[in-house]
């Protein structure tokens, strides 16, 4: 059998779509199958560009304002052309790994004998607490998702609202506890973390920073 990503979003409302979209654009941050993706493939920013006019000119339609109709379906097809480039895209760079393509936010379909839908597990963002350790150590606690098979952190000593400033500190089977060592003394760091499970990876939590001591 061979899994491959789903972009066909026909049978989605606009509201399911746009949360779609938008998980599939926070799993794939600084994920490694999209991190220098060619200029012709949509970029994140794009994606959600989309999804906030597609979200806007929806909410105006469902308030009575038809003269928006005629918008709202050229920014669903625009959104699903973006969306379906940036999903064969992944498609192609995953090379059918099962276990890359799990963590794309994508729906996935298995071809072959039994061929099925695999649908996306919807995780929520995590609340983290981070507290003092030993020296140069912050600690990172959360509380347990039950539907999160491990936990990614992630660790910025800049502005937590540049993504190119964070980098990957592991995965953790545990959300409890987790000590993140060889800090600079004096120094503030942000963190966040995010649940991923055997189909799909939720959004980021909100960043927290702490000094170390």
């Amino acid at each position: 059998m061979t899994t491959d990503i789903v972009v066909d979003t026909s049978n989605l409302s606009d509201p399911v779509f746009i949360a779609k979209v938008r998980l599939v654009a926070t799993c794939l941050v600084n994920h490694e199958v999209f991190k220098d993706p060619p200029d012709f493939i949509p970029t994140l920013a794009h994606l959600e560009e989309g999804a906030q006019r597609l979200e806007e000119l929806y909410a105006a339609v469902k308030s009575m304002d038809l003269s928006k109709a005629g918008a709202r379906k050229e920014a669903r097809a625009d959104l699903n052309l973006k969306y379906g480039r940036v999903g064969r895209y992944v498609d192609l760079a995953c090379n059918g790994d099962p276990s890359r393509l799990r963590t794309t936010g994508f729906d996935l379909k298995v071809k072959g004998r039994g061929a099925k839908l695999v649908p996306l597990t919807v995780l929520p963002a995590p609340v983290v607490r981070l507290t003092h350790g030993a020296a140069g150590v912050i600690v990172v606690r959360a509380r347990k998702v039950s539907a999160a098979a491990s936990y990614q952190v992630q660790v910025t000593t800049g502005d937590p609202s540049v993504e190119e400033g964070w980098s990957d500190n592991g995965t953790y089977q545990t959300c409890f506890a987790i000590e993140i060592a060889g800090l600079t003394p004096g120094k503030t760091y942000g963190v966040r973390m995010r649940c991923i499970s055997g189909t799909a990876c939720g959004p980021w939590s909100v960043p927290c920073t702490l000094m170390a001591h």
